[in-house]
């Protein structure tokens, strides 16, 4: 019964320590899920604030420098093609389109009219861009953080279970060990009352045995007197 008890016992702790292990896995699994998400989520929103600054960075504020009276017109860059075939009808023979980048300068000249093309961004978007882009460094060095601290916290709690399961590992060897002592004294103290009991048996044999013999003994004396 002992031994029974002893393996149901094992098969318990070895069930829990399985349960364990799955949820510690299946917490992992989790994890690593949520972060491939998070990450693919950032990777979606950074491709449409790209495609939005595209989109926003073609609108183009187009100078047109007429007989030198200056016209803004905000076009897209696929009606500069358009402007450079009317714009002549206006007064001039040819027409020169400079595409430059945020805050180019084309120098304007004694022609009769120049096209200059910027991109479309004041000073106020452009710092609304940088705040967003440190908010959003500052952000991830903030989830990073509290990852690693997270996973520092998990470390931490797998490390203290597996000193609890070590030291009821240990408890339980302990008690298996009380036990054995325990059944081998048990057995001691069997074998004892058998060699008792078996020495008592072997002193009644030889009592009555004597007896036998002195009651024989006297049959023999009474009849020899007869």
């Amino acid at each position: 019964m002992r031994k029974k008890r002893r393996m149901w016992r094992k098969r318990r702790m070895w069930r829990k320590r399985r349960r364990k292990r799955k949820r510690r896995r299946r917490n992992r699994r989790s994890r690593r899920r949520r972060s491939e998400e998070e990450k693919e989520e950032e990777e979606n929103e950074e491709e449409e604030e790209d495609n939005d600054k595209e989109s926003h960075q073609q609108q183009t504020i187009i100078y047109v420098f007429v007989k030198q009276k200056c016209l803004s017109v905000v076009v897209s860059q696929q009606a500069i093609h358009t402007l450079t075939v009317i714009l002549p009808l206006l007064g001039g023979d040819s027409v020169r389109v400079a595409k430059g980048l945020k805050g180019s300068q084309v120098p304007i000249d004694q022609s009769d009219f120049i096209v200059r093309t910027t991109i479309w961004r004041s000073e106020e978007e452009e710092e609304e861009e940088e705040e967003e882009e440190e908010e959003e460094e500052e952000e991830e060095e903030e989830e990073g953080e509290e990852e690693e601290e997270e996973e520092e916290e998990e470390e931490g709690e797998e490390e203290e279970e597996e000193e609890e399961e070590e030291e009821e590992e240990e408890e339980e060897e302990e008690e298996e060990e009380e036990e054995e002592e325990e059944e081998e004294e048990e057995e001691e103290e069997e074998e004892e009352e058998g060699e008792e009991e078996e020495e008592e048996e072997e002193e009644e044999e030889e009592e009555e045995e004597g007896e036998e013999e002195e009651e024989e003994g006297e049959e023999e004396e009474e009849e020899k007197g007869k």
